[in-house]
């Protein structure tokens, strides 16, 4: 009997939407469903909510995740730095780790205009740590085949279309789905130019319900105080 009630138990999806450093708070909301006993059977998220959502699919509990987060060096991540001492010999004189922002600066024959860097960071330290945190999960893969069922969302620059990833290397979607422009970096997977998908789907409710959700418990970040006075003024 408690199979079969197991069985026919409605599917649920957590949907964790971007929202910056704000969307940490998505880890406590994570806390609380545990804490209820409520399963989670799939899990969605742009932006910040695709990477606390691809760590909590790969089986990572909310405690996990917040003590991972709290340990982190951000001022490194959110950097190019490289630390060269962890550098082989032969990488170390390379001129590209000798300064800690490869800016790229360069006038446009004719025009004279400025070319700066599509991203302010380029955020390979960023990949490399989706990467640790996402061990036995670097091929590409269906992402239905997740400890959680997952999806993320992302958007090509080029056209401006919404780009959904439910497989490929799962920190290659989570690395794509933060790309916020101008701050890091877009990613080229597949001929596309990929940026934060907030810009065209930060709250993808549709996509948990196209996986096969029947209750979406949605995670929405409220905006700050300026913000909403802005609005209310507009």
């Amino acid at each position: 009997m408690g199979q079969e009630v197991k069985k026919d138990r409605p599917k649920v999806a957590v949907v964790l939407c971007g929202g910056g450093a704000k969307g940490f708070a998505h880890i406590g909301v994570l806390k609380v469903l545990e804490e209820a006993g409520i399963p989670v059977d799939y899990v969605t998220g742009t932006s910040m909510g695709a990477i606390v959502g691809g760590l909590y699919s790969v089986g990572y509990k909310a405690g996990q995740i917040d003590s991972l987060v709290k340990m982190q060096d951000w001022g490194f991540l959110l950097s190019d730095n490289v630390r060269r001492s962890n550098l082989p010999l032969s990488q170390k004189g390379k001129p590209e780790y000798l300064i800690s922002l490869p800016y790229e600066v360069k006038f446009k024959e004719r025009s004279g205009r400025v070319r700066l860097p599509s991203g302010v960071i380029s955020g390979h330290n960023l990949y490399s740590l989706f990467l640790n945190l996402t061990l036995g999960y670097h091929q590409p893969m269906n992402f239905d085949d997740l400890p959680i069922p997952f999806g993320c969302i992302a958007a090509d620059s080029r056209t401006g279309s919404e780009v959904v990833f439910r497989e490929g290397v799962l920190a290659e979607a989570m690395r794509a789905s933060m790309a916020i422009p101008g701050m890091f970096a877009p990613i080229e997977i597949d001929s596309m130019l990929l940026i934060d998908g907030g810009v065209v789907n930060n709250y993808p409710v549709d996509l948990a319900k196209k996986m096969g959700a029947d209750v979406v418990i949605g995670v929405a970040i409220p905006k700050d105080k300026k913000t909403l006075e802005a609005n209310r003024g507009s």
